[in-house]
């Protein structure tokens, strides 16, 4: 049975749920050090609350961010007074008076006024299946947002689709890939066959470092920073001189210029002050 105080957040119930249980010195164990997670802990961190941190990464948004930004973000976390357990996983939670206990996989035990559950989302294809529609990791659509059947099309979180920006199918969960898919796959329901070709991009703010990410973001890949000052500026995903990705780190307003220069060749000691 779920406990109280337990929350997998996924939804905009779950967000009503949390926002009711803010409150300065309160206590709150996040699971998951990924995306969600956190944006979630610093929010929290921000309101007052004391925050732990639980995942199994080696450190915050390893994904997502290379480690020469990963690492001192995660100095900030613990500097903001936030416990962070990486290497380790949840193993257990119990029930005490009012409170949470977690327990993990490497012996600690966490007492808090709630546990947020922040490690993704699972896309719902219930409807989609009882249609007989082809489904993988979401609602498998072509070029044209079309499904396997000729008369349905599909679009959002949901679906599972031939990402230009990367190239290969994907989700993409983002009110930005969202908007943009709807429009075409209305467009294309009405018989214009246009592919969907849009990039789409996503942002987060964690404390005072906001950054927002375009195209192939994998930090195994080749990377070249272009700061303009002390964690502004911007940082390139490289595959040989191609430009996969484009991290923007504290530039606003942007997103447009670094979309333009995605599958680019050019080698890195020309990107100096590319984007501006």
């Amino acid at each position: 049975p779920k406990l109280e105080g337990i929350c997998y957040y996924r939804t905009l119930d779950d967000y009503l749920w949390v926002k009711e249980r803010i409150s300065a010195g309160k206590s709150a164990v996040i699971i998951g050090g990924g995306f969600i997670g956190p944006e979630m802990a610093a929010a929290l961190t921000e309101n007052g609350m004391n925050v732990s941190m639980v995942f199994p990464d080696e450190y915050l948004c390893r994904n997502i961010l290379p480690d020469y930004l990963a690492r001192p973000l995660e100095n900030k976390y613990r500097d903001r007074g936030v416990s962070i357990h990486c290497f380790d996983r949840p193993e257990g939670f119990a029930a005490k008076d009012d409170m949470v206990i977690t327990r993990t996989e490497r012996g600690k035990e966490i007492e808090s006024n709630m546990v947020l559950i922040c490690i993704g989302i699972v896309p719902e294809v219930s409807l989609a299946k009882s249609a007989g529609l082809h489904v993988a990791d979401g609602i498998v659509v072509d070029e044209h947002l079309q499904t396997s059947h000729v008369d349905i099309f599909a679009a959002g979180d949901a679906v599972f689709f031939p990402n230009n920006a990367i190239g290969r199918m994907t989700r993409f969960d983002h009110w930005d890939n969202a908007i943009h898919q709807g429009r075409t796959a209305g467009r294309n329901m009405a018989g214009a066959k246009e592919p969907y070709l849009h990039i789409s991009y996503f942002s987060s703010q964690l404390f005072d470092f906001y950054y927002e990410a375009i195209g192939e973001i994998d930090p195994s890949l080749n990377t070249y920073a272009d700061w303009q000052r002390d964690k502004t500026g911007v940082v390139y995903f490289l595959r040989d001189i191609t430009i996969r990705g484009v991290l923007l780190c504290n530039m606003r307003g942007r997103i447009n210029a670094a979309r333009e220069m995605l599958d680019k060749r050019i080698a890195p000691e020309n990107l100096h002050a590319a984007i501006r």
